[in-house]
C-alpha cells in the first residue's frame, strides 16, 4: 500500500489495548490501536484489520509519543508489519514510562499516577477482560483515553518543565523535565 508521507514536525500519541489470556497476562493479540497528534490532531482508530494503514504511516513522524511504547506498543505492532526489522529500529520515539524511570529511577509510576498527580484526575484507559466480555466498544474508548492523557501530560511537561504523580497513599511527587523541541 502507498500510503503519502505524513507532513514534517508532526507527532502522534500512540496506545494500543490487546487481549488478556486466561491467567490475565496482555497478549500480543491487538484488539485496538489509537493515534492521535499531538498538538491539535483528531483521534483515529485501526482494528487489526486496517492496523496496516497505522503501521505504514509510523515511520513519517517525527515522533511517536507513548507510554511504555517501547517494550510494549511497537513490539505488538511489529508482529503486524511484516517487515524484517522492528518498529523501534524504524520509528523515533519518545517513551514516557521511560524517561520517567531516567528521571526517577522508579518503575512503579503507571499513567494513572501521573495523569492524576499531573492532570488532576486519571480517564479509565485499561482494557483487561473487556475484550474477552465482548465490550469492544468500552475498549476503544479506553485506547482513546490512553491517547488523550499521554497527550495532554507529555504538553504540560513541555510547557510547564515538571510532572507530577500520585503515590499509592495519595501522596503528591514532582520531577522536572526539559523537552525543549
Amino acid at each position: 500500500m502507498n500510503v503519502a508521507p505524513v507532513p514534517f514536525h508532526r507527532m502522534i500519541a500512540l496506545d494500543i489495548e490487546t487481549e488478556l489470556d486466561d491467567y490475565g497476562n496482555y497478549t500480543r493479540n491487538l484488539t485496538v490501536a489509537s493515534t492521535a497528534e499531538t498538538f491539535g490532531g483528531a483521534l483515529r482508530q485501526y482494528s487489526p484489520a486496517s492496523v496496516y494503514e497505522l503501521i505504514d504511516r509510523l515511520p513519517y513522524y517525527d515522533r511517536i509519543l507513548g507510554y511504555n511504547l517501547v517494550s510494549f506498543d511497537l513490539p505488538v505492532l511489529s508482529l503486524y508489519s511484516g517487515w524484517a526489522r522492528p518498529l523501534n529500529d524504524i520509528c523515533k520515539t519518545f517513551d514516557l514510562y521511560q524517561e520517567i524511570v531516567r528521571l526517577t529511577g522508579r518503575r512503579d509510576i503507571s499513567l494513572d499516577d501521573l495523569a492524576r498527580g499531573t492532570l488532576g484526575a486519571a480517564l479509565p484507559q485499561h482494557g483487561g477482560r473487556l475484550a474477552s466480555l465482548g465490550q469492544t466498544r468500552r475498549l476503544y474508548q479506553h485506547s482513546a483515553n490512553g491517547v488523550i492523557e499521554i497527550n495532554a501530560i507529555y504538553r504540560f511537561g513541555l510547557a510547564n518543565r515538571f510532572l507530577r504523580w500520585m503515590g499509592p497513599l495519595g501522596q503528591l511527587y514532582e520531577t522536572t523535565v526539559d523537552w525543549a523541541m
